[in-house]
């Protein structure tokens, strides 16, 4: 419990933002109609809804459950001692996901005021600054299992997870710039710029941390010493001399 105040003050940002997106809706719910679109498709056009008070306490549901996941997850993670080196770019990222929900809820109730919204736009650049935020904590990122690129070449071997979070990074802000201009496209065009980038970030490291640990580990290379792989006590991801 006494590290309680702390962590209220580390996350004032995170619960601003938060708090924020519920007194938006508080304010404007006498203004709202009866029903609220929650869901739009790839056209940006409201396919699904809800009424009023599902509407407006949505968003804010969300980025309390995503920011109550980011705080639980690090304790319970096996590799817990790997997310005490990046606590920064964990910090980062409860930002950036409560200020896109706090986005997306003034859209949401502009739109049931019947303001002219485009969506996906919204949405576009969202992911952008999302990829491009993300990107430039990458690096930081120590072995662990919820945050970073995971994969089973990643997790086998330190060394390949460093390298592969230097490598994705750069890639995540590149996919992300990319993001930027496709967001004036309108549609589907959009939606598939979108599956575009989002493919491009995700594959491309992985494909990456894949040659990268054959790399290391083909026959006659020396690989890392066995103390500093995944698992073990000497494992903190850092380098060594």
């Amino acid at each position: 419990m006494q590290g309680l105040p702390q962590a209220l003050v580390r996350d004032r940002y995170v619960l601003l933002l938060l708090l924020a997106s519920v007194l938006i809706g508080a304010v404007l719910y006498p203004q709202l109609p009866a029903r609220m679109a929650i869901h739009w498709n790839a056209a940006g056009r409201p396919d699904a809804y809800a009424p009023r008070a599902v509407g407006v306490g949505l968003e804010p549901l969300a980025g309390v459950t995503f920011y109550m996941l980011l705080c639980v997850l690090p304790l319970i993670d096996p590799r817990s001692d790997g997310h005490r080196g990046f606590a920064g770019g964990l910090q980062t990222v409860k930002v950036l996901q409560a200020a896109m929900c706090l986005v997306l809820q003034v859209c949401a109730v502009l739109v049931a005021m019947g303001r002219d919204v485009n969506i996906g736009m919204v949405g576009g650049l969202s992911v952008a600054v999302m990829l491009i935020a993300s990107g430039n904590v990458m690096a930081r990122f120590r072995p662990n299992y919820f945050m970073g690129v995971r994969t089973p070449w990643t997790l086998a071997d330190p060394a390949v997870w460093r390298r592969t979070q230097r490598f994705a990074g750069p890639v995540w802000v590149l996919a992300g710039m990319a993001m930027l201009p496709l967001s004036a496209l309108a549609g589907r065009f959009l939606f598939a710029g979108l599956l575009a980038c989002t493919a491009v970030a995700a594959i491309v490291p992985t494909v990456y941390s894949y040659r990268v640990f054959h790399r290391i580990h083909a026959p006659g290379v020396a690989g890392p010493p066995r103390e500093r792989r995944m698992g073990s006590p000497a494992d903190d991801g850092t380098e060594q001399s």
